[in-house]
């Protein structure tokens, strides 16, 4: 997947190729799993990533925002 350069993933620091594996500390079983707690009501909620990079354990800090449009 990739990662919209002015979306808030990419302001949070989420970079191409990064793997989510939780999400508030729970883990992301799928991408769907993911994308199905993405909606209007998010909008404006803090929430903590825990992300694979390069083989390394990083965290993120993002506020969820609508996408941009393109």
């Amino acid at each position: 997947m990739s990662v919209d350069p002015d979306g808030p993933g990419a302001t949070s620091g989420v970079l191409q190729g990064d793997i989510i594996l939780r999400w508030n500390g729970e883990p992301v079983p799928s991408v769907n799993s993911l994308v199905r707690t993405l909606d209007h009501h998010s909008i404006g909620q803090s929430v903590s990533l825990g992300i694979r990079r390069a083989g390394a354990d990083v965290e993120a800090a993002l506020t969820i925002a609508t996408r941009p449009r393109g």
